[in-house]
């Protein structure tokens, strides 16, 4: 299965379910063999050691914050399709 396959249908689940299947972003592409480096595109500034993509300002929970696949999450996902061949 090519990387854009797989970012579809992980696209696709954590859509239906509003979460994601692992803790973060990165850690659910690195759960499917994605390599995570084009994640360093959405990162703050260079010095930072987190992404937004959580998008903290608006999650209570340590659980949301970690799992809900948020609008911000889904943008970046629906990017790295868009950049995949």
């Amino acid at each position: 299965m090519k990387n854009k396959d797989k970012l579809i249908k992980i696209y696709n689940k954590a859509l239906e379910s509003g979460e994601l299947s692992h803790n973060g972003l990165c850690t659910v592409l690195q759960a499917h063999c994605i390599n995570i480096d084009k994640l360093n595109l959405f990162k703050p500034n260079k010095l930072s050691l987190g992404y937004w993509a959580a998008d903290l300002c608006s999650i209570d929970s340590y659980r949301d914050r970690f799992y809900k696949f948020t609008p911000l999450r889904q943008t970046i996902l629906a990017f790295l399709i868009v950049m995949e061949e």
